[in-house]
């Protein structure tokens, strides 16, 4: 890319963050409602980061969520989320290796769709979600927000 394209590209980029108070993503830092389609489980989410949330998550109890009624989605970059609460986070490798293995364990022999059958070993289906789950450095996780507020009193 030449100078005038790049010089374009910030450009933009200042547009874009304009139009997004100042932000480059649209959800960042706003609070979100997920819903069951039935409506049984209702959760309010905040996001914690300049960064996209999913569209679907799993509830607490395993249940799928969507995103739902997104004119009430409210920014709040101060936002002090309570301990019982979830937040969407950046995923750290830590977290992204202990989930790859975790889901390895449950999947390896599953009945209908075996990772064992996929991949040589372990280790190398491990390797393969770890790097899936981190993608660029950027992806989100959902976590309880007693850990998150026990990472930021231990800076």
């Amino acid at each position: 890319m030449g100078e005038k394209g790049r010089l374009q590209a910030e450009i933009e980029m200042i547009k874009h963050r304009i139009q997004n108070g100042g932000y480059l993503h649209k959800e960042a830092f706003h609070l979100m409602k997920y819903a069951t389609t039935d409506g049984s489980e209702v959760e309010w989410l905040w996001n914690s980061r300049d960064g996209v949330t999913p569209f679907i998550i799993h509830s607490r109890s395993g249940a799928e969520m969507r995103h739902v009624q997104w004119q009430f989605d409210v920014r709040i970059p101060n936002y002090q989320p309570l301990p019982g609460e979830r937040i969407f986070v950046d995923i750290t490798p830590g977290y992204a290796e202990l989930l790859a293995h975790q889901n390895v364990d449950l999947y390896w022999e599953h009945p209908e769709y075996p990772m064992s059958q996929a991949y040589a070993d372990k280790e190398a289906a491990v390797e393969m979600l770890t790097r899936e789950y981190l993608g660029d450095g950027d992806r989100p996780t959902v976590i309880e927000a007693a850990e998150w507020l026990k990472g930021r009193e231990q800076r």
